[in-house]
């Protein structure tokens, strides 16, 4: 059985979750984390527990917890401007005048 957030599972049932699978790095430096209460390296970085750790395929992103309210702000600004542009290109709007618009 394995410990989730939700209580223990079977390993069978967490496999039919067909959940994407972190890279084998990640997870073997998940295995090498001992104490979760207090600051860690990553790659450097120091990470303190509450700080906001964003990740894709493009890379990892870690913003300390007193500066996450501002990030989160810009970030929910170029997503209003992205939306904009989306929609002015689902209207068909020339490249020409997409390229001079300030979205952002």
């Amino acid at each position: 059985m394995a410990k989730t957030p939700l209580g223990r599972l079977p390993r069978e049932a967490i496999r039919m979750l067909d959940l994407p699978r972190p890279p084998q790095d990640i997870l073997e430096g998940y295995r090498r984390l001992v104490d979760l209460t207090g600051t860690v390296q990553i790659c450097g970085v120091p990470v303190r527990p509450g700080d906001l750790v964003c990740a894709d395929d493009a890379g990892v992103a870690f913003v300390p917890r007193e500066r996450a309210a501002p990030v989160l702000e810009t970030a929910r600004k170029i997503d209003a401007g992205d939306t904009k542009r989306k929609a002015d290109i689902d209207k068909g709007t020339a490249i020409s005048e997409l390229l001079t618009r300030k979205y952002k």
